[in-house]
């Protein structure tokens, strides 16, 4: 880089001068350079202290105060001090940070210029230094304060320096020189690598100009041997730590101490040391006799070689009693009868002496021999590789840095940020804390988007100096600040090369850096133009971001297919131009807080309008109070105190990084989203999501951030993209290639920083604090809400209020038992308050954007946290925090597009348009807000409002009595009990029955508000695949009445058998047929047909046979479009229909499990193989438990007998259903003896016993008719129980899409710090008494979920992968799909391509090797056995641990054969489910 600075201009130096009041000169050398942006500065050294008070002559003697150094400075002096100043700018030339000035000192500072200065009546003679008196002097002299030692060093530097000629000859000697002087060099450097930014390599030896003491735990650095003595004594930190320092040395033993109290300590209590003592010296006293003089001699030699200073009292080394001479001391030994009994026991430790030898050389011997392997005891070590507590807090607070920075960087205060690095660097607690590359990449991404070249440089050697290792993204920007220099000059074109070199040698690419490196704004536009300018052959960048597609065998044929057969999804729904009004309102709604929502309601809309205006108007009264106060927390966050800069950080700016008004709407949604009186959310939870949703603003701002013109080209992107999804024919394959031709340079994937949760609850809890103090209520005397001088009633009528008023606050905090027996701090809502908003609850709903349907086609899914909504933040994989580090790490370890087969179904699912089926919609709302008719609400599954719910009551007599306080008989106790009982069951109903009205009535009310919208649901999955939509309120997935209240937008004509299907579909809904053919079932439709047209005509009057169906609302809907496709007047075939028909699978977990085993009686009883009727399983196995009945009541079985006519279908139904979930015989217990309740005449008392006769039975008879299925089942519980309860792990595996999967039953133990504060004064500095900033993160498995999960769940994870197989065939057919897990939809006239599909990928899923690729995945995984850690202190034989070592050799050959047990498999031939009809039906 210097040689390059050489070329473009001659370097001279120049010496500036500051007109300032300093202690000492100093004179910065600038070289004067054209490229000023691109030469080194010259380091600025420390300014000399200040010349004080500073008078003019003209003013009266008696106002002048003397100061020490300088009197005065009169005019003439400052003009022969301004002569001395050459005027440079300091800024010109900076490259390396301005490590190029000097100091110039004097020996006396007052001689720099002799004629503006006057001497004080005392100075020193060393200094200079002025002083009034005497005493003043001599303290100074005294405290050794005299800066003459560290001007004396400099003193020959200086002069060289100030002497030499600055030519580019020596200008590296300088740089050298001024490296070694540098304060960054403090620890030495032995190697600093060649590269760009530091011109040479060097050594970097630490400076000697002042003595420093460094303790060796902590490593805070002092001035003298006292401190640090005194530091390691009363530090707990430091005073367990294993590196001492070496101040006081046993001469006998060789032990060291820190304090001479110690030693003395160890030489009266040591037996050993003071036989050695004793026998060098030759002339031991006896027992009583008196103590020699050569004794004390001697003693007091080694309390003089031990301690630096004698000791003011002399201690008795028996007793420990202190004396002031030394001959108290020896009377005190002769009269003391104590003293004289410890000297009689020391005689004995003579032979003891000898001992103690031979036991160390034996213990010698036996460590020897334990090499040759003899048996012997060893003792582990008790040093474990723990983290030190400073070294935890450094790592968590560092997260906290890196977040802080990022806001600095990212809000344009790159400067700010740079200056807050280099405070807490020159911190003696702070400077370890930002020793990370990960801060070092904030800073260098923010001086590469300004072009700072020269800053870029300053960081990047403070990274080299650090021995850090440069990330990816650090190369990133280094080779970003180049975006503005000529590539035309060789010089750019020079450095350029030599960055682009480090980056390659360090294994790095330019399609790894496009596809892993970290941007936001215009970083990838900036990085693809650099590189393009400066790199030959990369012209071509833009498009080098789409990830090779892995090929599977499962999807050779689907990659061949092309886009020749795409069929656009809005075809006669949407013109392409109707789509952009549609986006600018997607994009409000997801910026905004909440999305309000009017209720559907029965109420007036005058009676609506009085309560809204009502609310509204005390929101704004909120609003203004909430604004206020937030302004001024955060003018005080501005005010940043100068003390506390380096010390700590001001977190005030996380607050700051988001405007006013969204803390603000931040709060007011809170507020009324916690309005319910009947449920209360805990104050921790509360403040998290308001941290949370601080950091969500912060971070959609980011993105929308136009500053860059970055949002306008991601809109932009988003029209090119709507352009290929309109007519997707001869284009991409698919959306997630189409996003990314459209994109190219764009930044998809923002990279942002999550805050650490810490800092989060942090930023909440002020934000609470705000809620608590400034949302008040004014009530009258009646306790009414007044606003705007009036109150409500419940009504919506207004009136004036009562006097006197009353100012309370709207929320309270109360406490709470929780279920652990915790006492949860809740937030409750003022009474008076909740009245309102409860009454208003039927007026408008409030929604987060992400509980919506989008307008528009969602953004494709590109990796695992971009895709879904347009702005807010999605994840494609729905995981327990417990586990998202493991399935991240999973994920990272797929191979490049290893998960693009799961995020092109999920892009499937998503981009299909819905609309809402209105006649559905406005039936359902009636029946909903009439509330009059329970019997019909109970039919179609519409819940009751809690008040039409009656409560149990007492017989008069009852009351009668209780009202007279007579005593009761026993009919009225047991009456009594009842009626508790009932009265708990009616709370407990009513709970539910307003929890399921509520998500009825959002679900209603989404589906009027947008009931003439086209609607997207962007998809993600679960931990085992599993598509769910993301909108949880309104959506196709879910009971009855949410299926049937959307269709598709796009219809399409029934054609020649599509109203055959529509017909089968009404007649399947029903259930009425299940058993029957398919002949049978339409011959049955065309039976009824007058019902049907009767429901679709007047549902409530008539037969109403809508409401005899399984599904009563689905059937509803069938029942419209068949009247419609019969009235239509081409005739049924040429009606378009748009609803979906359905193909379900036949007990698709047992369908799974009889196609993995190959069972083929498993296989006939779940329809895979072929028949002219449906068979029911469900009734097969209750015929064998019936059987078996019967030989156990022929056997004279009492149980068995009065079981006789009662084993019916119904009773195990839900047991073989949840079989494959992995239901356990206690749960199927359970399962049977409440459909035994249900069943009439059944005995009561046997309820029990047949419970448990039946579900042991039930289970028999599965595994007579599944075999295979079975085994697998069991292979699965065996292999889960050894690897979570042996491994300690939770049981993963993948798929074989290639989706990886961990189960998420594990409980993470942690502790947050939670000194993290706003307002904390020293964030570095740990607290004396905390002995633990940080556990270490504690990961609890759950033996028995992943037990009895792992089957069910590898089950599911197996139907998905079927699903999204039939997904992605059909989507290269152009064929409308979407689907419920293992039920398939699809337009009427598509349903037999549909069924096609469905049977040819169920074959070709299970022709690959499931079990076998899960055995290798086990022994991959979890086939060693990790060797358990030794206890602390306890002594283990070689024999012990060859024992152990033969266990673990015995228990890694015993998982082995489990892993590699795989069940025997039968006879299915798994073709003939191409011929099966019933298979999905």
């Amino acid at each position: 880089m210097l040689q390059a600075c050489r070329m473009l201009s001659p370097v001279r130096g120049v010496v500036v001068f500051r007109p300032c009041l300093v202690q000492r000169l100093t004179v910065d050398f600038k070289p004067a350079c054209a490229f000023s942006t691109g030469c080194p500065g010259l380091q600025k050294t420390d300014m000399l202290e200040d010349l004080r008070n500073i008078k003019n002559r003209k003013k009266s003697n008696k106002n002048k105060k003397l100061t020490s150094g300088v009197i005065s400075v009169d005019n003439e002096g400052f003009q022969e001090l301004k002569a001395r100043v050459i005027k440079l700018r300091a800024e010109q030339l900076d490259l390396l940070g301005g490590h190029g000035g000097r100091d110039v000192n004097t020996e006396n500072p007052a001689d720099i210029i002799p004629s503006c200065l006057k001497k004080l009546p005392f100075s020193c003679e060393k200094c200079g230094r002025g002083f009034i008196k005497k005493a003043g002097l001599s303290q100074h002299t005294r405290a050794n304060k005299c800066m003459a030692n560290s001007s004396t060093v400099n003193q020959a530097s200086d002069n060289l320096l100030l002497s030499q000629s600055y030519r580019v000859d020596n200008l590296q000697e300088m740089f050298s020189t001024e490296n070694m002087n540098s304060e960054h060099s403090r620890n030495e450097v032995s190697e600093v690598s060649l590269n760009p930014f530091l011109e040479t390599e060097s050594s970097i030896a630490p400076s000697s100009i002042q003595k420093e003491y460094k303790c060796d735990s902590c490593e805070t650095i002092f001035t003298s041997k006292s401190s640090l003595t005194r530091h390691r004594t009363k530090s707990k930190t430091c005073a367990n730590s294993s590196s001492k320092l070496v101040e006081f040395r046993c001469e006998c033993c060789g032990n060291t101490f820190a304090t001479h109290q110690n030693l003395m300590r160890h030489n009266n209590n040591s037996k050993t040391c003071r036989m050695k003592r004793e026998a060098e010296s030759g002339n031991r006293d006896q027992v009583l006799g008196t103590i020699s003089t050569d004794e004390t001699t001697r003693l007091e030699d080694v309390s003089k070689l031990s301690s630096p200073a004698p000791s003011r009292f002399h201690e008795c080394e028996f007793c420990k009693k202190d004396f002031k001479t030394i001959s108290a001391l020896s009377v005190h030994k002769l009269r003391s009868k104590k003293c004289l009994v410890i000297r009689k026991e020391l005689e004995v430790t003579d032979s003891a002496f000898n001992e103690a030898n031979m036991e160390e050389i034996l213990i010698t011997k036996l460590y020897s021999e334990e090499e040759e392997g003899e048996e012997v005891d060893i003792e582990p070590s008790t040093e474990f590789p723990e983290q030190s507590y400073r070294e935890i807090d450094i790592e968590d607070k560092q997260e906290i840095l890196v977040a802080y920075f990022d806001t600095l960087v990212n809000t344009n205060r790159t400067q700010a940020a740079y200056e807050d690095f280099k405070l807490i660097k020159s911190d003696v607690d702070g400077k370890d804390y930002v020793e990370s590359i990960a801060i070092y990449d904030k800073l260098l991404r923010g001086f590469a988007r300004k072009n700072d070249f020269a800053k870029i440089q300053e960081v990047w050697k403070g990274v080299v100096i650090r021995g850090l290792q440069p990330t990816l993204n650090s190369y990133i920007s280094a080779m970003m600040s180049f975006d503005t220099c000529d590539e035309s000059k060789n010089v750019f074109r020079t450095l350029f090369k030599q960055v682009y070199a480090d980056f390659t040698s360090a294994g790095f690419t330019v399609e790894e850096a496009l596809k892993s490196g970290e941007f936001i704004f215009d970083d990838k536009k900036r990085f693809i133009k650099v590189v393009s300018k400066f790199v030959n052959n990369q012209d071509n960048l833009a498009n080098s971001t789409d990830d090779d597609d892995v090929i599977l065998p499962l999807l050779a044929d689907l990659n061949a297919a092309g886009s020749s057969n795409l069929k656009s999804h809005l075809d006669t729904v949407l013109d392409r131009p109707d789509l952009n009004p549609l986006l600018k309102r997607q994009l409000e709604m997801e910026t905004s807080q909440t999305v309000n929502i009017p209720a559907i309601s029965n109420k007036s809309k005058y009676s609506t309008q009085k309560f809204r205006e009502f609310t509204h108007s005390l929101e704004s009264t909120w609003r203004a109070r909430v604004s206020k106060a937030l302004a001024w927390k955060m003018s005080l966050g501005k005010k940043f105190p100068f003390w506390k800069r380096g010390s700590t950080i001001n977190m005030h700016q996380f607050l700051s990084c988001v405007p006013l008004e969204q803390l603000t709407d931040i709060i007011l949604a809170t507020a009324t989203a916690n309005m319910n009186e009947n449920y209360s959310r805990s104050v921790t939870h509360i403040i998290s999501d308001l941290g949370n949703d601080v950091m969500t603003a912060y971070h959609i701002n980011l993105k929308c951030n136009d500053s860059s013109s970055s949002w306008s080209d991601y809109v932009g992107s988003l029209n090119h993209y709507y352009d290929w999804y309109c007519e997707p024919q001869n284009g991409s394959p698919n959306h997630r290639t189409a996003i990314h031709s459209v994109t190219g340079d764009l930044t998809l994937e923002h990279s942002l920083t999550m805050w650490p949760r810490n800092v989060r609850m942090a930023v909440g809890g002020v934000l609470f604090q705000v809620l608590l103090d400034e949302i008040q209520v004014d009530v009258d005397t009646n306790g009414r809400v007044i606003t705007d001088s009036k109150v409500i009633d419940s009504d919506g009528l207004l009136s004036d209020p009562l006097r006197p008023f009353n100012t309370n606050p709207a929320f309270f905090k109360i406490f709470r038992k929780r279920k652990d027996i915790r006492d949860v701090q809740e937030l409750k809502p003022n009474p008076s308050l909740a009245k309102v908003f409860e009454a208003n609850s039927m007026v408008d709903l409030q929604f987060p954007a992400t509980d919506m349907p989008m307008l528009v086609p969602p953004l494709p899914w590109v990796s695992v946290n971009t895709g879904g909504y347009l702005v807010r933040d999605s994840k494609l994989i729905k995981v327990p925090d417990s586990t998202r580090a493991d399935q991240e790490t999973l994920i990272s370890s797929l191979p490049p597009g290893g998960l693009n087969p799961i995020v092109d179904s999920i892009n499937q699912l998503s981009s299909v348009p819905w609309i809402v089926n209105k006649p559905v919609l406005e039936l359902a709302s009636a029946l909903f807000l009439d509330q009059s008719d329970h019997s019909l609400l109970g039919q179609t599954e519409l819940p009751l409002h809690p008040d039409h719910i009656s409560p149990p009551t007492l017989s008069p007599d009852l009351q009668d009595v209780l009202a007279d306080r007579a005593r009761l008989t026993q009919e009225q106790v047991d009456e009594y009990k009842a009626f508790l009982q009932e009265r708990s069951m009616h709370t407990q109903v009513k709970s539910e029955s307003y929890s399921l009205w509520c998500s009825t009535l959002y679900r209603l009310s989404l589906a009027s508000h947008f009931q003439n919208e086209v609607l997207w649901f962007p998809h993600n999955v679960d931990f085992r695949g599993r598509c769910y939509p993301l909108p949880p309120q309104l959506n196709h997935m879910g009971a009855d009445l949410s299926r049937s209240l959307l269709v598709f937008a796009k219809g399409k004509k029934l054609g020649k058998e599509g109203f055959t299907w529509l017909k089968l579909h009404l007649i399947n809904l029903t259930g009425a047929m299940k058993r029957e053919s398919i002949a049978d079932r339409l011959e049955y439709a065309d039976s009824i047909l007058p019902k049907i047209l009767q429901s679709a005509t007047s549902p409530l009057e008539g037969e109403r046979f809508w409401l005899e169906s399984d599904d009563p609302w689905q059937t509803y809907s069938a029942c419209l479009e068949v009247k419609r496709a019969l009235e239509h007047p081409g005739g049924p075939e040429e009606y378009t229909c748009h609803l979906p028909i359905h193909q379900d699978g036949s007990c698709n977990g047992l369908q799974h499990y009889a196609a993995l085993g190959r069972d083929l009686l498993g296989a006939r009883a779940v329809n895979l193989v072929p028949a002219d009727k449906p068979q029911d399983v469900y009734s097969e196995i209750a015929a064998i438990v019936d059987r078996k009945r019967q030989e156990d009541s022929q056997a004279g079985l009492e149980i068995a007998t009065a079981l006789e006519g009662f084993v019916r279908r119904k009773v195990v139904k839900q047991t073989v259903m949840t079989t494959v979930y992995g239901v356990t015989k206690y749960g199927a217990t359970l399962q049977i003896k409440k459909q035994l309740k249900d069943t009439d005449d059944f005995p009561v008392e046997l309820i029990d016993q047949a419970g448990k006769y039946l579900s042991l039975k039930t289970f028999e008879s599965l595994n007579e008719m599944f075999t295979a299925s079975q085994l697998i089942q069991d292979w699965f519980t065996e292999c889960a129980t050894v690897i979570s309860r042996d491994c300690q792990s939770n049981v993963s595996w993948v798929t074989p899409l290639g989706f990886p999967v961990i189960q998420p039953y594990s409980r993470m133990v942690t502790q947050m710090d939670k000194n993290i504060s706003m307002d904390m004064t020293n964030m570095f500095k740990l607290h004396p008494k905390s002995k633990v900033v940080k556990k270490e993160t504690e990961v609890k498995i759950n033996t028995m979920k992943n037990k009895n999960g792992f089957a069910p769940n590898f089950i599911h994870s197996l139907d998905s992968s079927h699903m999204m197989l039939t997904s992605l065939q059909l989507w290269s057919q152009g064929i409308t799909y979407a689907s419920v897990h293992d039920c398939f939809w699809t337009h009427a006239s598509d349903v037999e391509a549909m069924n096609r599909a469905c049977r040819e990928q169920f074959i070709a899923l299970h022709s690959s090797p499931i079990l076998e690729q899960l055995s290798e995945h086990f022994m991959e995984n979890y086939l060693e056995v990790q060797e358990a850690p030794l206890s602390e202190g306890k002594k283990v034989r070689e024999k012990t641990l060859e024992k152990r070592r033969l266990a673990r050799g015995m228990e890694r050959r015993k998982r082995e054969m489990l892993f590699n047990s795989l069940p025997k498999k039968g006879e299915l031939d798994l073709g003939v489910i191409h011929d099966s009809t019933f298979f999905f039906s």
